[in-house]
């Protein structure tokens, strides 16, 4: 696979207007943890890594809240 091929989970997140590179850059730039996240937004740290990894489609409820705390943390 090249890199401008996208994965299925990519391809999953994409369908469910999920933006996984929009997020950690907010995440970043606002430096909050990956763990604060995982807390604030109610899933275990193991699976906001996988989700951020990319490794297992990200969860809708998941994303939204994280989304919306980091929005009222900018």
């Amino acid at each position: 696979m090249n890199k401008t091929e996208l994965t299925d989970i990519q391809k999953i997140n994409l369908k469910n207007n999920i933006d996984v590179h929009s997020l950690i850059q907010k995440r970043k730039s606002r430096q909050i943890s990956m763990r604060l996240i995982a807390e604030v937004s109610g899933c275990s740290s193991s699976d906001y890594n996988d989700y951020e990894h990319e490794k297992k489609p990200f969860n809708k409820h998941v994303y939204k809240k994280t989304m919306k705390y980091l929005v009222s943390t900018g």
